[in-house]
């Protein structure tokens, strides 16, 4: 694995947004109106978008995300059930009620986050909006899950003893580099 492959972690979401910018890399979600493809006004998970610049270094194009008209609901509801599929448009993080459907769902394990977000986000790119039954039995099958994500650099640095000063200063160095070797690849292509 080289630098950037191994420290592109380091950079924020608006380096990353700048990089994808510069160099035509997608990383708004679309969705579905009709016949027409129309921004979300959300944004790919950052997994997503550093796996694209790594594709873009190494001469691959990728496309932008697009959620299909079933997984969307611009109407949402006020209520749900645990059959009621969860669809993008009413899935809300901070939605007093979904919350509490979650926690009962789950025997008071879920909590809005990172990890909700990343499953949620799985099944809608994949053309699926799941039950909130189902959402449920893969957020418990996911929460003691040791997957790799090298993405939350920042909450592992903390979880290991480290300081936020000290992942400042840590980020800014890394960050500098692994931009100027990012533009200094591309530009090379």
């Amino acid at each position: 694995m080289n630098f950037i492959e191994k420290n592109i972690y380091y950079l924020n979401m608006n380096e990353l947004r700048v990089i994808c910018n510069q160099y035509d890399i997608p990383y708004e979600i679309y969705m579905e109106k009709g016949s027409e493809q129309v921004k979300t006004g959300s944004y790919d998970r950052k997994n997503i978008i550093i796996k694209r610049i790594i594709d873009k270094i190494n001469g691959k194009n990728s496309r932008k995300t697009l959620y299909r008209s079933a997984v969307i609901e611009l109407n949402p509801k006020k209520s749900f059930t645990k059959n009621n599929l969860m669809k993008y448009g009413e899935y809300k993080n901070g939605n007093s009620n979904i919350l509490k459907l979650l926690k009962k769902l789950t025997n008071g394990k879920f909590k809005f986050g990172a990890l909700s977000c990343e499953l949620i986000d799985k099944y809608w790119r994949n053309g699926k909006a799941p039950t909130f039954d189902a959402f449920a039995k893969k957020y418990l099958s996911k929460l003691n899950n040791n997957d790799k994500h090298p993405e939350w650099r920042y909450i592992q640095f903390i979880r290991d003893g480290g300081t936020i000063d000290e992942w400042n200063k840590k980020r800014s160095i890394v960050a500098k580099k692994v931009i100027g070797l990012i533009k200094n690849k591309i530009s090379i292509k």
